[in-house]
């Protein structure tokens, strides 16, 4: 049989070559699939173990499809009730979502158009922040806005000065006061992302009365 198979394989080299082509080609796929979705998740992992290292405890919704992108954000009220568990060191309300985009002097889009661009909160702990501030202040005031370092140099921006944001209300104006590292990241894998205050998170994304619990033991 062997003697047959090699027969038919010089009978037919054309075939025989393809076939051996197919093959490769197709193994060396699967395998640079199997590297790439690995290579991307240990990233997203380890960048996201270290921001959020100070980070006990999440207080989220209960979500029916057990997927984190449906869970709706909790009552802000909840926040002081959280506080009072025994063991809680300190506890922030945090607001996170899509929508809000960065646009540049000639009035283009900050970033990759294929990926997200993130509105947030800085939180007044930094053991809750996954933020670090690289230039200027953080957000203070209403119209006060940092954004990440990706975004600051690639949009040419100039700290104090006014930049325009779309937001899911229609583009805005806001004073540029900082930059930002996602933990040692210039940016969120490719995310772009505006940080306010609390309360100018909760009104831009609609979660106006509505957060995201973040807390940390008591030492």
């Amino acid at each position: 049989m062997f003697r047959v198979a090699l027969k038919n394989l010089i009978a037919h080299k054309i075939r025989s070559l393809g076939l051996i082509i197919t093959v490769v080609l197709g193994v060396s796929f699967v395998v640079g699939t199997y590297v790439l979705t690995d290579t991307v998740s240990n990233v997203f992992n380890g960048i996201f173990t270290d921001v959020y290292a100070g980070v006990d405890v999440n207080v989220r919704h209960s979500s029916e499809l057990a997927l984190d992108a449906a869970r709706p954000p909790v009552p802000a009220a909840l926040l002081g009730q959280i506080e009072g568990v025994h063991g809680v060191g300190h506890a922030e309300g945090n607001v996170f979502g899509p929508g809000v985009e960065i646009i540049n002097a000639n009035g283009d889009r900050v970033g990759n158009p294929q990926a997200p661009a993130f509105g947030t909160v800085w939180a007044d702990d930094a053991a809750l922040t996954p933020f670090i501030l690289r230039m200027g202040a953080v957000p203070v005031a209403a119209d006060d806005v940092a954004i990440d370092a990706q975004s600051f140099e690639s949009g040419n921006f100039v700290l104090g000065e006014r930049i325009m944001l779309v937001t899911p209300h229609g583009p805005e104006e806001f004073n540029l006061v900082g930059v930002a590292g996602f933990g040692r990241a210039s940016n969120l894998a490719g995310a772009t992302i505006s940080i306010f205050t609390l309360d100018t998170a909760q009104t831009l994304l609609d979660r106006v009365g509505q957060v995201r619990l973040d807390q940390h033991r008591r030492c």
